[in-house]
């Protein structure tokens, strides 16, 4: 998926854009990666087994941006 699927979805989701992330504090930034995770969590319950929802998938592609940088 794309870097504007990925803002979009953080707009939409959290209110806030890539930039807001960089100036976030740490423990800022540890709340909102457990609010990601959240989203990611909620969506695996809910599609039980089947193909992952878009949020989901979006979730998930924001996790892996964030722990490797």
């Amino acid at each position: 998926m794309s870097n504007k699927g990925i803002d979009l979805f953080l707009k939409k989701e959290f209110g806030k854009t890539v930039e807001d992330l960089m100036h976030m504090t740490d423990s800022e930034y540890d709340r909102f990666t457990n609010m990601v995770l959240c989203v990611e969590v909620e969506e695996n319950i809910k599609c039980e087994g089947k193909p992952l929802s878009r949020r989901g998938k979006l979730a998930g592609e924001l996790l892996d941006l964030m722990y490797t940088d």
